[in-house]
């Protein structure tokens, strides 16, 4: 646990700095989603939630972006909508949905959990901030995931957008330009 948090520090550090090691390279989505549902595999089980990943088939076969920066946005958007989502009495859903829309990959993680309240929504993307509702289902977060997630797709070009109700879950989204050179 104290690793995660270090490693979550230093995240919030380069992201202060704005100091991210950018990485072009021709990427496979298909592939960072593998690697996300192996690395949440165990977290998934554990917290009873169904976690699906979407690609059409009209979806470039691969895109041109900072690949380790991308995944690791994913696992925070993921992790969070899991967590979230666990407590759910039917079972809690997360669905991570690609697509391509004006010249843009667009990635969603919609959750069905707890929601964010509409008096947290302005600082959701605070270092350190986590909403109340958050902090009483998972007393043992830190609040730099969706910081960092945020600097870090604004370094490869890209926005991160969401839309929430509480006690209706969260619609993560992501937007990167279609090619960065």
């Amino acid at each position: 646990h104290i690793k995660k948090v270090i490693d979550e520090l230093m995240n919030s550090f380069k992201a202060d700095g704005n100091k991210f090691n950018i990485k072009l390279d021709d990427i496979k989505l298909s592939n960072i989603f593998k690697d996300i549902r192996k690395s949440m595999d165990q977290f998934v089980k554990q917290s009873k939630v169904d976690l699906s990943f979407a690609i059409p088939r009209s979806f470039p076969s691969s895109i041109r972006t900072d690949g380790s920066i991308l995944e690791e946005v994913l696992e925070v958007l993921v992790h969070n909508a899991i967590t979230y989502s666990s407590k759910k009495r039917n079972g809690g859903e997360v669905k991570v949905i690609a697509k391509t829309e004006n010249e843009r990959i667009v990635i969603s993680v919609a959750d069905n959990g707890i929601g964010i309240p509409e008096s947290d929504k302005a600082l959701v993307f605070s270092p350190f901030y986590r909403a109340g509702n958050a902090i009483k289902l998972a007393p043992e977060g830190t609040g730099i995931g969706l910081y960092f997630a945020k600097k870090a797709i604004e370094a490869v070009g890209g926005k991160i957008e969401f839309e929430s109700k509480e006690g209706s879950g969260a619609l993560f989204t992501i937007s990167l330009p279609m090619t960065l050179d």
